[in-house]
């Protein structure tokens, strides 16, 4: 059997390291391939539509951070909200962080309420990234 949770920790530690030097493009492909890994380990292992989305999630919290350092908000929120809906951490952390990247968007026509009664409504169902960017390009 392939250790593909391996080869996906392999990729997130050298993601972490070009994240460190700046070499965005090199750590989003190395998060991409993590995905990968993530979604072969699931299929292996059987795991359920909501197991799916909470793995892949787990890895849109980096990708969002890319996204941030890049200066692009609007995507780094698209992607922190896929993440929190994805089920990982606490709903704590998932406040914190939503109130982070939403404020970094500087929207002038919608508050923070919005978003977190979206995240509040919608916090018992897995959404898609797709679903997150639609949502936020609402906001706009």
């Amino acid at each position: 059997m392939n250790d593909y949770l391996g080869k996906a920790a392999i990729n997130k530690h050298q993601a972490k390291a070009a994240i460190k030097a700046k070499k965005f493009d090199v750590a989003w492909r190395l998060l991409n391939e993590q995905k990968t890994y993530y979604m072969k380990h699931a299929n292996c292992s059987g795991f359920t539509k909501a197991q799916v989305i909470a793995l892949d999630g787990t890895v849109h919290e980096d990708l969002a951070n890319i996204l941030q350092l890049e200066k692009k908000y609007t995507d780094a929120l698209a992607n922190i909200i896929y993440w929190a809906m994805s089920g990982t951490r606490t709903k704590k952390a998932h406040v914190r962080k939503l109130t982070t990247y939403f404020n970094r968007c500087k929207f002038e026509q919608v508050s923070l309420s919005v978003l977190l009664g979206y995240y509040e409504q919608n916090i018992d169902n897995s959404i898609t990234l797709i679903q997150a960017k639609e949502f936020v390009s609402k906001l706009c």
